[in-house]
């Protein structure tokens, strides 16, 4: 049973470096992910072989901007655009949880604005179905953000 196990995930993990790059033109790009674009982190080949990587990005008919961690923005032109990659969308279900997990604590402080009878009243209300919320959906959850890790990314190889 175990080696089985072991073999599909195998099989799972290959499933992206088994996938080809689609040959398309820059214009078309905003057409194949239509919605779903904005919010995805892209990596950047350019012509050059220089690789640029990004939380997020922006097409635009003349360039594609890349946003960085740190806030920065680098804009590369898409005549030395040679490949593309499009994460999918981090959707970061487990943070709802460690948003119930914080609302056991801080809800109760917020509501009341300092008033301490008042914040022991809410925290008996509030506290135990906030626990309830995060203990209830941390495993569903975290399920959830690991099967969106096995998506692969869209990779698009532009023909100039």
């Amino acid at each position: 049973m175990r080696t089985r196990l072991v073999m599909v995930l195998l099989a799972i993990g290959c499933v992206a470096t088994a996938q080809g790059a689609e040959r398309i033109r820059y214009e078309q790009i905003a057409d194949r992910i239509g919605a779903l674009g904005g919010d995805r982190g892209a990596t950047v080949f350019t012509i050059d072989g220089m690789k640029h990587a990004g939380v997020r990005f922006h097409l635009s008919p003349d360039q594609v901007s890349l946003y960085r961690k740190d806030g920065s923005i680098e804009g590369i032109r898409f005549d030395q655009i040679a490949r593309v990659e499009i994460g999918h969308r981090r959707r970061h279900f487990f943070e709802f949880t460690v948003m119930s997990a914080v609302g056991v604590a801080a809800l109760p402080v917020l509501v009341c604005d300092g008033d301490f009878v008042c914040a022991a009243l809410a925290a008996t209300v509030i506290s135990p179905t906030a626990a309830a919320v995060a203990v209830g959906s941390a495993p569903v959850t975290l399920a959830m953000d690991g099967v969106a890790l096995l998506i692969p990314p869209k990779v698009y190889e532009i023909v100039h």
